[in-house]
């Protein structure tokens, strides 16, 4: 009985103490919701690709959205690819007011052992900003709106001159635009670069090995601005891959 009488008098002075207690000075958080989107390339008729299931698919992309060896649009005759992101959150209270594109120029050559491997150029992530160059700020709409934007060969060209990368690891960085023999992209009968193609759908090296490279990509990533000032810019990748109204980045071709 003295027992039974100990153990009541524990939990009553547990259940004074838990319901006492001041919840503001508690020092556990409670989760902060974030907010992730869905980006989508639109095709010339302004459909919304990819549709199949609502999931991204690259191979759908591929099939409609594309700059061509040209540098344009074939389909469209165009040099213009249009795309849109539509942004979401895991709270209503968390609205995004602008979205900033970045952009990564992708192309293949060969290394100093003539192997053919892949370049992304531009920055790193880091824990708040995506891979890439930030290209542009576009307004953010509604939550479940899609905001537009529309990129052209000029706007990659204009990013990305001037950067330089070591091809061959020697230590001497060339420009990648330069008319040098790792970053010649397209030639005419003569080997001369062609104006104004930047981008090819696949070259031969010509540095040294004759190799088949493949073609250029291109790459687009997002970071969200809130209007209280937070940035999401790197998401799980549950969010990049599980979600049927999310993804991380779109990707298109040259071909």
């Amino acid at each position: 009985m003295k027992i039974s009488k100990i153990t009541s008098l524990i939990f009553v002075l547990l259940f004074a103490v838990i319901g006492c207690r001041d919840e503001s000075k508690n020092p556990t958080l409670d989760p902060e919701f974030g907010a992730y989107a869905k980006g989508q390339f639109l095709d010339p008729s302004n459909n919304e690709i990819p549709t199949i299931f609502g999931a991204y698919s690259q191979s759908a992309v591929n099939a409609v959205i594309f700059w061509d060896k040209a540098n344009t649009n074939e389909t469209t005759a165009t040099t213009s690819v249009k795309g849109q992101v539509t942004w979401n959150a895991g709270k209503e209270s968390v609205k995004i007011t602008n979205i900033e594109l970045y952009v990564q120029f992708i192309e293949s050559y060969a290394d100093k052992n003539n192997n053919v491997v892949t370049k992304s150029h531009g920055p790193g992530a880091t824990p708040t900003v995506p891979e890439g160059k930030l290209w542009k700020t576009i307004p953010a709409a509604a939550r479940l709106s899609p905001a537009a934007f529309t990129i052209t060969p000029a706007d990659v060209y204009n990013l990305y001159k001037g950067t330089k990368f070591d091809y061959k690891g020697t230590g001497t960085a060339v420009d990648v635009f330069e008319a040098n023999p790792c970053t010649i992209r397209t030639l005419d009968a003569v080997n001369n670069p062609i104006a104004n193609r930047f981008f090819p759908s696949g070259r031969t090296d010509k540095s040294g090995s004759g190799k088949a490279l493949s073609a250029d990509q291109i790459s687009i990533k997002w970071r969200l601005i809130a209007d209280d000032g937070r940035a999401f810019g790197s998401f799980h990748n549950n969010v990049c891959t599980q979600l049927t109204d999310a993804n991380c980045n779109i990707l298109f071709i040259v071909k």
